[in-house]
Order: structure tokens, then sequence, then C-alpha cells
């Protein structure tokens, strides 16, 4: 049996003030004052982390009294009188529409997303949606129910879906409720690009989310995913080895594709997983595990196919970078620039994988795969971190023209192997490189023509 939540209230000014920003993201998207997610962060002086990590945690008094609001993703067939009729029967229900969003049709088919406020609902909404679309209760419909938003998402051969992609999210950490937000909050433009209905079916956690708008997706156990055969996409979130690798192995023996931002994983039995993929005719994806938001993996694997990569280097760990920074423009020591980067959600409470160069030494293993055809482990790579940097070094960088940063480097040799490594390093001003600052990653390659 899950344990009640507590609640309290607490006066603002005694709040840490990462809660005071946090609500200051929410309201802003509430208000229109920032469209996306990135946008709102940004003004509030936030990371995208430590949004996800307590967006639902901290709130305004007031906003616990708001009505109760529904978002309906609907795809029907682009015939006359089809989307009156589900307008009609929304207004015969008692429910308010907020907002009506209609996609191109594509196929003969479009995808509608209707907002409603439901406080003066007449009836259920399991007695309102099957009368919508002609259809009984069981036969597939679904709803996220939370405490003040529901998120339902319909599928049916007779209202033209054709194509219908069922996802299942590994873990509900910051990455994994953020994936399923997305999944819900941006679906209608999704599904638009994808021709096909995304549809999130499954969330696996060993907790308990009672309050949480996606309650009804909740299983414990791996099996349901692993068997179910509707479930199409698996987005592992969990991290590290154990469970994570586990899992991924299953999910594609079955048969289903799987996207991770896993850098351990992939860093460590990429190649295993890649040719298990293949053998089960499933997709095995991970741009996310390297770069952040940089598109590298594919452009490296795709774009640069025709070319020999010499050389590629990079920042890619945001929070040692983040905290060089701060050692620099702000002038404070080491520790002190790692509290803040812990206070603002871009460093763990135990900080390792990042300030030993460990993060890093993972995403240059997989960037050394993609660009050489090696496959690096990252034992194999030398590993120096930055914790024994200190204000009298960044001192000497200043006064040489030079800035610190954490590189992963590599370099491919004459003789066809590899020297690959990850270390703190003096660049020059001049280097694109330096200018790269907070928690901003940055990625270069060089390369020529392949000689036929």
């Amino acid at each position: 049996m899950s344990k009640a939540p507590n609640y309290y209230i607490v006066d603002a000014e005694a709040l840490p003030e990462i809660f005071r920003k946090v609500v200051d993201a929410r309201r802003m998207l509430d208000t229109g004052e920032a469209e996306t997610v990135n946008q709102a962060v940004q003004l509030a002086g936030i990371s995208r982390s430590a949004f996800y990590k307590y967006k639902d945690a901290v709130r305004p008094f007031q906003d616990m009294l708001h009505g109760r609001i529904v978002t309906f993703q609907i795809m029907l067939k682009d015939e006359p009188g089809i989307l009156s009729h589900v307008l009609n029967l929304f207004a015969g229900s008692g429910a308010n529409i907020l907002t009506i969003n209609q996609g191109i049709p594509i196929n003969g088919c479009a995808v509608v997303t209707v907002n409603a406020e439901t406080s003066g609902l007449e009836g259920s909404l399991q007695e309102l949606w099957p009368a919508s679309t002609g259809r009984k209760a069981s036969s597939g419909a679904r709803f996220w129910r939370g405490d003040r938003r529901q998120h339902g998402t319909i599928r049916s051969k007779k209202d033209g879906i054709e194509n219908m992609v069922n996802v299942a999210i590994l873990g509900f950490g910051v990455v994994g409720s953020g994936v399923a937000e997305v999944l819900t909050g941006n679906g209608a433009g999704i599904s638009k690009k994808a021709d096909e209905l995304i549809s999130l079916k499954y969330v696996l956690d060993v907790r308990d989310f009672p309050d949480s708008p996606f309650a009804a997706c909740f299983v414990k156990d791996f099996s349901v995913i692993e068997q179910d055969p509707e479930v199409n996409v698996v987005v592992e979130t969990i991290g590290g080895v154990g469970a994570a690798l586990d899992f991924t192995e299953r999910a594609l023996k079955a048969g289903k594709s799987v996207v991770t931002s896993n850098k351990e994983l992939v860093a460590t039995h990429g190649r295993r997983l890649l040719e298990l993929a293949a053998e089960h005719q499933a997709v095995y994806l991970f741009e996310a595990s390297v770069g952040g938001g940089i598109p590298i993996l594919r452009p490296l694997s795709e774009c640069m196919a025709a070319n020999d990569i010499l050389e590629i280097c990079g920042i890619l760990n945001g929070t040692a970078n983040y905290i060089f920074t701060r050692m620099v423009q702000d002038g404070i020591p080491f520790a002190q620039a790692l509290k803040g980067a812990q206070a603002n959600g871009y460093a763990e409470q135990n900080p390792a994988a990042d300030v030993e160069g460990q993060d890093t030494c993972r995403k240059l293993c997989i960037l050394s795969s993609i660009a050489f055809g090696w496959h690096l482990l990252p034992e194999q790579v030398p590993t120096t971190g930055i914790t024994s940097i200190t204000l009298a070094d960044e001192a000497y960088a200043d006064a040489c023209q030079r800035r610190i940063k954490l590189l992963g480097r590599a370099i491919a040799r004459e003789d066809g192997t590899v020297c690959a490594y990850v270390e703190p390093h003096f660049i020059s001003l001049q280097n694109p490189l330096a200018g790269v600052d907070d928690v901003f990653n940055a990625i270069w390659s060089k390369g020529m023509p392949r000689e036929m």
C-alpha cells in the first residue's frame, strides 16, 4: 500500500530559491510568457533537470483550487461533419471547450487536440468518450488521471487510424517523467510528423506515483511490457548497466525497438546491443547519449560516411563546464562552484561521474566507435577529472590568454589504431571551444574525403 502524501503550507520566503524558480517557470508556461520548457527555464534561471525534478512537488496554493482540465488527442477521418459531431457531444456533456487544434490531414486522417474544463461535466469521461467515437469503453480508450489534468489517447480502426506506435518508458525519474510529458503534451505534433499516432502505454517503476497524471500507466513487472505485442518502442531511462541492460536485451529479443540516453550502457555494451537489435529486426537508438541536444551521432554515421575522420574532440560534460565557468567568472573555488551546480540541478549529490571525467569518457567511447569503427571500452581510455583544478590554475590560464576545459579527445593513428584520452586542457582563446561556457557542450571533428 502506497504511503499517503503529506502537504504543508509554507511561506514562500522560507522555500529554497530553486523551488520559487520552478513555480515561476510553471507560471510562465501557463500564462504563455514562455512557449516551451526550454524557454521557461532559461527565463527563470534554472536547469531543465531541476524543473522536471520539482515541478510536481511544489506549486502555488491557489493552483490546487483550479478546475480539472482534460486534454484529448483524437485521430479522425477527414470527412465532413465528424469534428462537429464530436464537439457537440462535448457541449452536451457540460464540458467547457477551451482550445481546439486540428492538424493538416495526412492519408485521409487528421490529429485533433481538444482541451476542455470538466468541473461541470455531467457524467464520467468513460461515458463521454465512447459516445463521441461510437465505440464501447472496453475497445481501447485510455486516460491518464491526475489531480488537475488528464490525458486521453484514442485509437480505433473505425476512426481511421491505420498505424499506432505504443511506447513504454522504463524509469520515472527526471528523464523518464520528461519523456512522458513530451509524448503527451506534444503528442499531436509528434504524431503529425511521424504520420503515426504515438501513444504512451506503460511506465515501469518500482515506486508508486498515485498523484501522477500517468498513474494508470504504471507497472512494476517488465514482463507486462515484454509480452505485450502492441508495444513497439521502449524508452530506457533507468541508467546504469544492471536492470537497464537486462530489460534492453529482453526488449530487443522481443522485437521491440529501444531508445536510450544511457551513455554507460551504450559505451560498455553498445556493440552487442546493436547486433542483437539487427538479429531481431529491431532498432537500437542512442543519439541522446552524447552531446545533449547536439545532433552528432547520426551526422557522423550517415552525413560523413564518405569521409575518414582523423580526430574528434569536445566538451562533453555540462556540469564540469559549468564549474569552470563559475570559477572564472565569479572567482569562487571548485568546491563552491560544485555546490552551485548541485543547487541548480546540474550535478547529482554524488557528482563523481561528472567531476572525475567518467561521463566524458563514456561519451568519447561512443563517439569513437561511430567515427573510427573501434569499440573502445571506458577502462581502455586514460581519464583525469577536474577535482584538482584550483583558482590559481584558472588565474595562470587567464594570464596566458588560455581557458581550462575538460576535453574528450580521440585521434586516428596512421597504423589504424586510435589514441583516446580525457583530461583538462589549456586551450587558446582563439579556439572555438574556449567560448563555450556554462552547461553547454560542443564537439568538433576533423576529417578528409575517403580515398577510393
